[in-house]
């Protein structure tokens, strides 16, 4: 699977959930190739949470290993530009969501 990130090309993986007529989309990859491009802010990958119909609900994600003896972890990429840790609660917001549980 290959979806944009700014002026790159991530090649990954998308899964595809729906329940009714919500669809949620997560999607994550890395170039592959130079012609790729490059994952600005120094991660190592994007991904990517849409709703099909919700734009104001999608998220960005950047994969980034601090230092080499860290595992590497995922963050918000925030609208305002700031980054914020990817916690469980997160995502369950996203499948809330989907399930229209709110």
């Amino acid at each position: 699977h290959r979806f944009r990130v700014g002026q790159s090309t991530m090649v990954g993986a998308r899964l595809i959930l729906r329940a009714g007529v919500r669809t949620l989309t997560v999607e994550a990859g890395w170039p592959r190739v130079p012609g790729d491009g490059i994952v600005r802010g120094g991660g190592l990958a994007n991904a990517r949470i849409g709703h099909f119909g919700n734009a104001k609900a999608n998220e960005d994600f950047l994969l980034v290993q601090p230092n080499t003896d860290a595992p590497p972890r995922w963050l918000i990429l925030e609208p305002t530009g700031a980054r914020a840790q990817l916690h469980e609660d997160r995502l369950r917001r996203h499948i809330t969501k989907l399930l229209n549980l709110n």
